[in-house]
């Protein structure tokens, strides 16, 4: 719900106070948790819209510290919200080709965000849900495969760290043993020439 910006908000830049402001979370992917995990994972984090009146420009991003402090009352209003439902991760159901965003607004109605909610939902809340139980075991299926799928990467991920480590090594030792080669070398050279040096004295 967009509200207009108020006129005693701190802040404030010229000609806000006519703007209408929303906050409201967005599902972004975590690169790092989804490589981590071997499927895509996703958080939601805060954005901001910005709409001019009479204007057909509508103005989205990522929130950061100048918004907080432009819109401090908008801003306070959406982390008391926030607060009310907590953070969520996991895989959002509004994300997942399994369901149809109606069947995906129908499970956020009873506060079911992610598929990983859904396959550990009680049958006392599911049966609420149409084809409750055909989700609940795709739900399930699609964890499980994510697990497994997480554990093979972690190993196959742990098995290119060890044959890294090991090539480098290799190479270390290779370039030690060139150089002690190369110090061989003019060690050799040097005992060469002392000695031709002494023999030509004592002629």
């Amino acid at each position: 719900m967009f509200e207009q910006a108020s006129q005693t908000e701190a802040g404030m830049q010229e000609g806000d106070d006519k703007l209408m402001v929303k906050f409201f979370t967005n599902s972004v992917e975590n690169k790092f948790k989804s490589e981590q995990e071997g499927r895509p994972v996703f958080e939601e984090k805060p954005f901001i819209t910005i709409i001019t009146p009479g204007s057909r420009d509508v103005f989205t991003t990522k929130v950061n510290d100048v918004y907080k402090r432009r819109f401090p009352a908008a801003w306070k209003r959406f982390q008391e919200s926030m607060e009310e439902h907590g953070e969520i991760a996991g895989m959002p159901l509004k994300e997942w080709p399994m369901v149809t965003r109606a069947q995906a607004e129908e499970m956020a109605y009873l506060n079911v965000f992610t598929v990983e909610q859904l396959a550990a939902l009680s049958d006392t809340h599911g049966q609420k849900l149409m084809n409750y139980h055909d989700l609940k075991r795709k739900a399930q299926a699609f964890v499980a495969a994510a697990t497994d799928g997480a554990f093979v990467q972690k190993i196959t991920a742990e098995n290119q760290k060890l044959q890294d480590q090991i090539t480098q090594l290799q190479t270390q030792l290779q370039e030690q043993a060139t150089a002690f080669a190369q110090m061989q070398a003019q060690l050799g050279e040097r005992d060469v020439h002392g000695a031709g040096g002494s023999s030509n004295r004592r002629k």
